[in-house]
């Protein structure tokens, strides 16, 4: 009996080895196969761009169902849907696309980034001079636009600058998709601006492909009426494609309307162009000064492909980020509010360039402290699309977390059939948000819980540990 056991166990033992092995090279086999049908191609193969110019890349892929890729890069950044942005320093970079059905099989693209022209900007600098090296530097930004730049370039800006009503910034100089101009702190955060009340709008661009980086901005003008008034940074040239990242803007009184205001506009109406918000820090916005119209944060009426992300906002006097007019297509990932007095995020459209079918992708969003979390609004006939999806966000101590406004009828966006999914509700235990440090501290809800979105840094230019989970919020 006992040598009866001991044999059916080596029986069972040796099906148990031959089961496993004819399904390993039956895997093997299956791998082999799809390897020989499967086909990756990049395209274009090859392209040349300036410093922070854009190339989306398009991939066909055949002998699969399965035609899902992953992008990455040696250089610069690729978003989920392909779309390259060039770093700022030249070079020669890859971009690769592995395919989801197969991760052995992959397809890559070479990128040649080369520099435009520099000019440097120092309030100790003069416009008469020739503004090309950093010991003959312009004294404006307003004369290097308007006579200096060419697509490609970058406007290297350093110092303190006190403006007047006369020397308020206006940049109307445009680059092109591959070639955009740059204007940038040199290093980043060393060019701070203050505007001393004086300007209605302290930067005002009117150019398209723009990249407006690095700079510390505080010192708004306020106006009673504020429907359509003052802001720090209006963009409003027809063609947009303008990037508003890495900045600082701060202490605003109340009264003003928009921090940062992204509102392509041309031809007598809102054109929809898409625009990019990113990276930037904005706090103490017109505290105490009661709920109106003005006091936001960051406001879009950008279309197809319009970005914002990774941004940092509190102590809000209205909304932290509000999308209206021809708002579409926008993807709202991986920011911060706290304490928006408002509202901390609406998405919507109405009025002038309404939509029918607005998208919206609000995605691991971190909103606190504020009488409405995150809100949805309509007008007639403007319409939010069903498909629009609001996933693994973060809410706390809202007076009121969801509510949607659709057409004049209040209800909350999961009544209206909205994608509402992964919410996380909990303390996100901020570091020390006293001392305006709002990285999510030890035990945070908010650690691992988000969705990668393709992010590859956070707002403090830490890698995104992807391995253990993308975080909700900024950081």
């Amino acid at each position: 009996m006992i040598f009866s056991n001991r044999s059916s166990s080596k029986t069972r033992s040796l099906k148990l080895f031959l089961l496993l092995f004819s399904t390993f090279w039956i895997c093997a086999d299956f791998q082999q196969a799809v390897a020989q049908t499967l086909t990756i191609t990049v395209s274009p193969t090859s392209v040349s761009l300036t410093t922070g110019g854009t190339q989306q890349f398009g991939v066909t892929i055949s002998g699969t169902t399965n035609t899902a890729v992953t992008w990455s890069t040696t250089g610069g950044t690729i978003s989920t849907s392909g779309l390259y942005t060039a770093p700022s320093t030249s070079g020669t970079y890859t971009v690769t696309a592995t395919s989801s059905a197969l991760a052995s099989m992959s397809a890559s693209a070479q990128v040649t980034v080369t520099q435009g022209n520099n000019w440097y900007v120092s309030p100790t600098g003069a416009d008469t001079s020739s503004c090309g090296s950093s010991s003959a530097p312009c004294g404006t930004i307003s004369y290097v636009s308007a006579n200096k730049v060419a697509p490609g370039d970058t406007v290297h800006v350093s110092g303190s600058f006190s403006l007047n009503s006369s020397t308020c910034i206006s940049t109307a100089a445009s680059g092109t998709a591959s070639k955009p101009i740059t204007y940038m702190g040199d290093p980043y955060g060393s060019a701070k601006i203050n505007g001393e009340a004086a300007c209605f709008y302290m930067w005002h661009n009117t150019g398209n492909y723009v990249n407006i980086y690095g700079f510390d901005f505080t010192g708004v003008q306020t106006n009673a009426t504020t429907n359509g008034g003052t802001s720090i940074i209006l963009s409003d040239g027809g063609g947009g494609n303008v990037s508003i990242a890495h900045n600082v803007l701060h202490d605003l009184p109340s009264g003003f309307a928009t921090a940062i205001d992204m509102e392509p506009y041309g031809g007598g109406g809102y054109t929809g162009a898409p625009c990019s918000v990113h990276d930037n820090v904005l706090y103490n916005l017109g505290l105490n000064g009661g709920l109106h119209q003005g006091d936001y944060g960051i406001y879009i009426t950008c279309g197809t492909n319009t970005y914002v992300y990774n941004n940092l906002i509190y102590n809000a006097g209205s909304i932290g980020i509000h999308c209206w007019h021809a708002a579409n297509d926008v993807h709202i990932w991986n920011n911060t509010i706290s304490n928006a007095q408002y509202i901390g995020i609406i998405v919507g459209t109405g009025d002038q360039g309404v939509v029918s079918g607005a998208y919206f992708d609000v995605t691991n969003n971190i909103i606190v402290n504020s009488q409405y979390g995150i809100m949805a609004e309509d007008a007639s006939p403007g319409y939010i699309s069903k498909s629009s999806i609001f996933r693994n966000n973060l809410i706390y101590n809202n007076s009121v977390d969801w509510y949607y406004n659709n057409n004049g009828t209040d209800q909350t966006l999961q009544g209206a059939g909205m994608s509402v999914i992964g919410t996380v509700v909990g303390n996100p235990l901020f570091v020390s948000p006293g001392a305006g440090n709002y990285q999510p501290g030890s035990g945070s809800p908010a650690i691992g819980r988000g969705i990668n979105v393709g992010l590859t840094s956070d707002l403090a230019g830490n890698p995104v540990p992807l391995s253990t989970g993308m975080n909700i919020g900024a950081y």
